[in-house]
């Protein structure tokens, strides 16, 4: 049997460290060589009117979108005296929109060589808050303006007992920590539940004195307008019935079933007679006081 040693070469020590140093020099070197690059044609572009920001874009998940203008000022974007793209800070923009007391989520990326795009959500309102002056309530409790970010909307209006007195702008933005808005939500959720509620304007909720001290003054006031057609003479008459419903603050949901029961006769009761050659009427108010146990007292409002 025949056995055979192969030998390797091996490298010197002293080559061995010259080829590791050699090749950190050119690695580094490399680097240094491709950042002084990259900086050069970065300063180079900083200061090129051809990437000075002239395009602002805009995406919203909700269908209430906010103008150009309004988020231009947020951004401290100007067309006098553009930025340019690549001296823009996407950081400092994503602060200024949440800053906003009407943005609740957003996002900004930049585009070269001048496109800056907004991704923004706004706060939902569910809500006026009628204690304060141009001011939704959402419903999480957020406070936003309305004016002039917004169109006019067809919401409620929710009375809490808060002072009147208070500056809007300094609430916008904060949240109601009051059970008196989680009561006003839930009487809203109970009377939207009521049959053809979906077709009524003018709502109202007012739950300022439902924990009063004095109990005959504890009451929560639901006023809304019913809106009913019926057969007239000459063909369906809209019939606009408003309605002022005094409730109990313990009992409301017990009271508003027991207004259900009611409510056709109530609507029948009050068009019944309509003649004359007429589309519309306005119907007198009618107050319904359900704060007693199954009893329900009528009376119309003057």
């Amino acid at each position: 049997m025949v056995s055979s040693k192969h030998s390797s070469p091996h490298l010197p020590l002293w080559k061995a460290v010259t080829w590791i140093a050699l090749s950190c020099v050119m690695v580094s070197g490399s680097l240094s060589l491709g950042w002084v690059l990259w900086t050069r044609n970065l300063g180079m572009r900083q200061h090129d009117g051809r990437y000075c920001v002239t395009h602002l874009a805009q995406s919203c998940s909700e269908p209430h979108r906010l103008t150009n203008t309004y988020l231009a000022e947020l951004l401290q974007l100007s067309y006098d005296e553009p930025d340019n793209i690549y001296r823009f800070d996407a950081t400092l923009a994503h602060e200024r929109l949440l800053s906003s007391p009407v943005i609740a989520e957003a996002s900004v990326q930049t585009y070269a060589p001048n496109i800056v795009h907004v991704r923004y959500s706004t706060y939902e309102p569910i809500a006026y808050l009628g204690d304060i002056s141009n001011t939704t309530i959402d419903v999480y409790g957020r406070l936003a303006p309305s004016q002039p970010y917004f169109t006019p909307k067809k919401l409620p209006v929710l009375y809490l007992g808060l002072e009147r007195d208070r500056d809007p702008e300094s609430l916008w933005g904060s949240c109601v920590g009051c059970g008196q808005f989680s009561l006003a939500v839930d009487v809203l959720r109970a009377l939207q539940a009521l049959s053809g509620f979906e077709n009524s304007s003018d709502v109202y909720i007012d739950v300022s004195l439902a924990t009063a001290e004095s109990y005959g003054k504890r009451q929560i006031v639901a006023t809304w307008t019913e809106n009913i057609e019926v057969v007239g003479d000459q063909g369906l008459v809209l019939c606009r019935m408003p309605r002022v419903l005094r409730l109990s603050p313990r009992r409301y949901q017990e009271a508003l079933d027991d207004y259900a029961r009611i409510q056709g006769y109530l609507a029948e009761q009050q068009s019944q007679g309509i003649e004359g050659e007429t589309s519309s009427v306005d119907c007198p108010e009618r107050i319904v006081d359900m704060r007693i146990s199954k009893l329900a007292f009528l009376s119309d409002g003057k």
